[in-house]
């Protein structure tokens, strides 16, 4: 069986104001200079990664957008999230305030939240496990919605045979995706949690309801060749 997870396709997003206490990112299709300048900075340090050396991707590339957004926090009040569909920025934005806390939402750009992400792919690569799990979390503290980046911790509770927790977020994941994904994406992030809870299951010998995950991708996406592979990989494997 495969791999569930995969490089994100980093989107680009912009920053605007509003003129209420929530500042959201604008229209998808409209990103910022400076969201152009830091998506550029994340392609190359994915570029990088992809060449080999994903330790020189993270110290030269990852690490400082990171510390550039982490720099809004100090002594401010503002709780940020970070926006990677127009759901997730009017999510975000009508979230309501802990109790006690006045402090204003501001939603910004999709970038913080890949510098995370992309940051966990190359600490995975350098079999540092616990610390790309330190990542994802933070990228989804920024983006509490995002199907993707829950279905990659999933996958890194996968890889330590913590199926109960891998299986809880990937059905996470599967929710959000019908809640919050943009639709362009949606597909893509229905099927990769599937096929997480999918492998999970099988690991349990749990094996028709894996098969009825994979049928399941398959109905949304034909043209899935990781569910296809795993549910012969079911057929071929369970016990009679």
């Amino acid at each position: 069986m495969t791999r569930t997870g995969g490089l994100v396709i980093l989107g680009l997003l912009s920053l605007h104001v509003c003129s209420s206490a929530v500042r959201a990112a604008a229209p998808l299709s409209n990103p910022s200079a400076s969201a152009r300048r830091i998506n550029e900075t994340l392609l190359q340090g994915r570029r990088v990664m992809e060449e080999g050396h994903p330790e020189q991707a993270i110290v030269k590339y990852f690490e400082p957008v990171i510390a550039d957004y982490e720099r809004r926090r100090e002594g401010s009040k503002t709780r940020y999230f970070s926006a990677t569909s127009q759901a997730e920025i009017i999510i975000y934005s009508a979230l309501p305030a802990p109790a006690g806390d006045p402090g204003a939402v501001e939603v910004l750009d999709s970038n913080w939240g890949a510098a995370y992400l992309l940051k966990a792919y190359a600490l995975t690569e350098l079999h540092r496990v616990a610390e790309a799990q330190l990542a994802l979390q933070a990228a989804i503290a920024l983006s509490p919605m995002n199907s993707q980046y829950k279905s990659e911790l999933a996958y890194t509770y996968q890889v330590q045979k913590d199926c109960e927790r891998s299986i809880a977020l990937y059905a996470q994941a599967a929710a959000d995706a019908e809640t919050a994904s943009d639709e362009s994406t949606k597909s893509t992030d229905l099927t990769r949690a599937w096929r997480g809870q999918g492998y999970c299951l099988v690991e349990e010998g749990k094996w028709d309801d894996a098969a009825a995950l994979y049928r399941k991708c398959l109905a949304l996406d034909p043209k899935d060749s990781k569910a296809r592979g795993e549910l012969q990989y079911v057929e071929e494997n369970k016990p009679r």
